[in-house]
């Protein structure tokens, strides 16, 4: 079965070329960390495989909009003299993305445990 077989490829290399520097080392555990989230949900969807450049576009795709949400989000939580984010900064956030948390399934399941 071929589904994402270039990971195992990947990773295998990227062990030689650890970089000693903490902030490269981390960043790269980050974008490892995307890419099998973004594989995953490319095989929960159906796909056996995808071409590597494909899932190199989602996984920054992704990146972008998980930093822009924080960014955003901080600033909402700045402008109110907090020092951490609360669920109405993420929902301000989302809604100014355009995206209406009111209709996603996370939100719904949320209001009813609260």
């Amino acid at each position: 079965m071929k589904v994402f077989s270039f990971w195992a490829a990947d990773l295998q290399r990227s062990g030689s070329k650890q970089s000693t520097n903490p902030a490269d080392n981390y960043h790269l555990a980050r974008r490892r960390t995307l890419q099998v989230v973004v594989s995953s949900l490319l095989t929960e969807a159906g796909f056996e495989s995808a071409e590597k450049a494909s899932v190199e576009t989602l996984t920054e795709m992704l990146q972008s909009y998980i930093s822009e949400i924080g960014r955003s989000a901080k600033s909402y939580c700045e402008h109110t003299a907090r020092t951490q984010p609360t669920l109405s900064d993420i929902v301000v956030t989302l809604v100014e993305m355009g995206e209406y948390p009111s209709t996603s399934r996370f939100f719904r399941v949320a209001e009813w445990e609260l």
